[in-house]
C-alpha cells in the first residue's frame, strides 16, 4: 500500500504512480493526502506522480496553497507532477494563480500515460527543460520575479494586496464586515489567514471558537472590549489578544464610533466547521443578554428562542437601528430553530420595524427556519395586515400560547385566523395583555 488514506487508491505505474481520489474525499481529507503524498515524494522520489481529480468533483481554492508546496517539493525531488482533470474550473484556476507552470495538467490518467510514453507531446518538453538546469532557471526567474524563482512557486503566491483588490473580498454581516487581505480566497496561502474587520458602533462579534485554527486580534483603531473564555480587557489601538484554538472569544464595540482589527487565524481554514457559534450556550448567552441586547428578554429553549422587547416605542432611528442590529446578530449568531418575538410592552412599531421583521423572515425562510410574533397591539395587528406580513409570520393569539409552543417538545406553530381576528376588533377586545 503505498500511501494509508481512505480517500484515495494509489496505483504503481511504469514511471510514476497515479493516485485516483474518490467520492468521499472533502478538503480535510485532500489537504492531508497532499501532505501525505509530500513525505512520499521527499523520500521515494518517483519519476511522476498522477493525481487523478475526477473522482472528487472540482478542486477548491484553498488547497492551492498545500499543492504549490507538492510542487515544491516534486521539483527539489526531480519529480513530475501531474494533475487530471475533465472539469473546466480546475484549469481556469491553475492558470489563473499561475500553478500551471509548476503543474501539469491533462485530461485524463491516459493522457498523461501517453505524453510520457511519447516524448514529443507536451510534458516532454516540461521533462527537457528541468534536464536543462539552470537556463531554464533563469528564464523562469525573468518572467516570475526572484522570489517565484528562488522558492518554486506562482507568482501569484506574492501578492501585494491594494485598497482596490481589498473591496472586491469584503463580508458583511450584521455587527460589521471583514476585508480580506491573504489566504484564501486572495491568496493561496495554506498557513495564514488575514482579514480587516470593522465592527460597528455598539455592535459585538459574537461568542464562538475555533476547533482548529489560533487566532490573533490587533486593534488598530478605536477600542474594543475583548472576552478570551469568561475573562474580558479592554484594548486601544496597537493593543492585541492571541486566543488559543477552541477557546470561546468575542470582541465588543462598546464605542459610538466604529473599531478596526487585524485578525489572523492559523492554518487557513474556511469550512463552515472552522468557526463554531455558542451564543446559545451557558454561560455566553447570558452574558449577551446583559451586554448587548439591553432592550430585550431572552429565553432560549434548545434551539428555539423567545425575545421580549422591553422598548415601549421604537421610533426614531437610534431605536431602530438597535433593533435590527439586535434581531439579525440573534438570527446570524443563534441560528434558532423557532424565533419568537413579544412586543406586547412595545407601544408603538414604526414602518421601519416592520422593514427589519421582513429581512429577518427572508433570512429565517431561507433556513427552512420559523419566525413569530406574539403580544401586537391592534395598530400593530392592521400594519401587519396591510404589509401582508401576515401572510408570512406566524401570529400567535397571546403570549401565553406561545410559550407554550415554545414548551412544547413537539413543535407546532398556530397562525392566527383573519376571521377571527376581525371578530376580535370589531368587539374591541384588546389582544393579549
Amino acid at each position: 500500500m503505498l500511501l494509508s488514506t481512505d480517500c484515495a487508491e494509489a496505483e504503481a505505474v511504469d514511471g510514476g504512480i497515479v493516485v485516483r481520489l474518490n467520492s468521499l474525499t472533502d478538503h480535510q481529507k485532500f489537504v492531508a493526502l497532499l501532505l501525505e503524498l509530500d513525505i512520499f515524494v521527499r523520500e521515494a522520489q518517483p519519476p511522476r506522480v498522477v493525481i487523478d481529480l475526477s473522482g472528487s468533483g472540482f478542486i477548491q481554492s484553498r488547497t492551492l496553497g498545500e499543492i504549490a508546496r507538492l510542487a515544491n517539493t516534486a521539483a527539489r525531488a526531480k519529480t513530475k507532477l501531474v494533475l487530471c482533470s475533465t472539469n473546466p474550473l480546475v484549469q481556469k484556476v491553475m492558470t489563473t494563480t499561475e500553478l500551471d507552470k509548476l503543474v501539469t495538467v491533462c485530461e485524463s490518467v491516459n493522457e498523461a500515460k501517453d505524453i510520457w510514453e511519447n516524448p514529443g507531446l507536451g510534458i516532454a518538453a516540461g521533462d527537457e527543460a528541468a534536464e536543462g538546469g539552470e537556463a531554464a532557471a533563469v528564464d523562469a526567474a525573468k518572467a516570475s520575479g526572484p522570489m517565484p524563482g528562488r522558492y518554486g512557486l506562482p507568482r501569484n503566491f506574492f501578492k501585494f494586496i491594494a485598497d482596490r483588490d481589498r473591496q472586491l473580498e469584503v463580508e458583511s454581516f450584521p455587527w460589521g464586515n471583514m476585508n480580506w487581505l491573504a489566504g484564501p480566497p486572495i491568496t493561496p496561502s495554506a498557513l495564514l489567514h488575514v482579514a480587516r474587520v470593522q465592527i460597528k458602533p455598539n455592535c459585538v462579534w459574537s461568542f464562538h471558537q475555533h476547533p482548529d485554527m489560533e487566532e490573533v486580534i490587533i486593534v488598530t483603531s478605536g477600542q474594543v472590549e475583548q472576552w478570551i473564555d469568561q475573562k474580558s480587557q479592554v484594548l486601544q489601538a496597537g493593543e492585541s489578544a492571541t486566543i488559543p484554538q477552541n477557546i470561546v472569544h468575542a470582541t465588543f464595540n462598546n464605542e459610538m464610533q466604529p473599531a478596526d482589527i487585524i485578525m489572523i487565524h492559523c492554518p487557513a481554514r474556511t469550512d463552515e466547521s472552522s468557526t463554531v457559534s455558542v451564543v446559545a450556550e451557558e454561560p455566553w448567552r447570558t452574558i449577551l443578554r446583559r451586554r448587548q441586547y439591553p432592550n430585550l428578554d431572552l429565553v432560549w429553549k434548545g434551539k428555539n428562542l423567545f425575545a421580549r422587547v422591553t422598548n415601549h416605542k421604537i421610533l426614531d432611528s437610534a431605536s431602530t437601528d438597535a433593533f435590527r442590529s439586535s434581531m439579525l446578530s440573534l438570527e446570524a449568531d443563534g441560528q434558532p430553530k423557532k424565533f419568537i418575538i413579544d412586543f406586547q410592552e412595545a407601544w408603538i412599531l414604526s414602518n421601519t420595524v416592520l422593514g427589519v421583521l421582513g429581512e429577518l423572515q427572508h433570512r429565517m425562510n431561507d433556513g427552512h427556519r420559523t419566525l413569530c410574533v406574539c403580544g401586537l397591539s391592534n395598530e400593530a395587528l392592521k400594519n401587519f395586515r396591510k404589509t401582508r406580513l401576515s401572510e408570512f409570520v406566524v401570529m400567535y393569539d397571546s403570549v401565553k400560547d406561545a410559550l407554550a409552543d415554545l414548551n412544547k417538545s413537539k413543535e407546532s406553530v398556530h397562525r392566527r385566523d383573519d376571521s377571527a381576528s376581525e371578530d376580535e376588533e370589531t368587539s374591541e377586545d384588546e389582544p393579549d395583555s
